[in-house]
């Protein structure tokens, strides 16, 4: 990663109250997202997921793939707080999830296969929106959407 994504990860963190850890041997960086024993029934006892563990690394970029049903949405719900899990642990930046929802909101990005809103915009348009969703400054949103095109 550059130094002004860097910087712009920091700044995020540092908004939402998030400290940076030193990084040693003894002490490994956070994980951007962590996920251990993620599941989810509904009342009916239906399971839409079971055991899920995930580590995502700064910088990463996954995609979760999976026919109709496989329990995608139910996964990705869960992870942004929009459903609450059964059981099992979410943490962003070392940020538990399900005990401080906004805090870990305002440290991911989700980008849905389908926007729907803004099919008029352009992809830096897109960018741009979304950084300034996530209260980044005009001037850092635009640094940043040039960094990624």
């Amino acid at each position: 990663m550059t130094t002004t994504t860097e910087s712009l990860l920091a700044a995020e963190a540092e908004r939402a109250g998030v400290t940076r850890r030193a990084e040693s041997r003894a002490d490994a960086p956070v994980p951007a997202v962590r996920v251990r024993g993620l599941f989810k029934r509904y009342g009916d006892g239906t399971e839409a997921n079971r055991g899920i563990d995930l580590d995502v690394r700064r910088g990463e970029v996954v995609s979760v793939l999976g026919p109709n049903g496989a329990g995608k949405t139910t996964f990705l719900r869960q992870l942004t707080t929009e459903l609450r899990p059964t059981g099992g642990r979410v943490s962003v930046f070392g940020v538990d999830a399900v005990a401080e929802p906004l805090r870990s909101k305002r440290l991911m990005g989700i980008t849905p296969q389908e926007a729907g809103l803004f099919e008029s915009l352009t992809v830096r348009e897109h960018l741009e929106f979304f950084a300034r969703f996530k209260r980044l400054s005009k001037r850092e949103a635009r640094a940043a959407a040039h960094e990624v095109i």
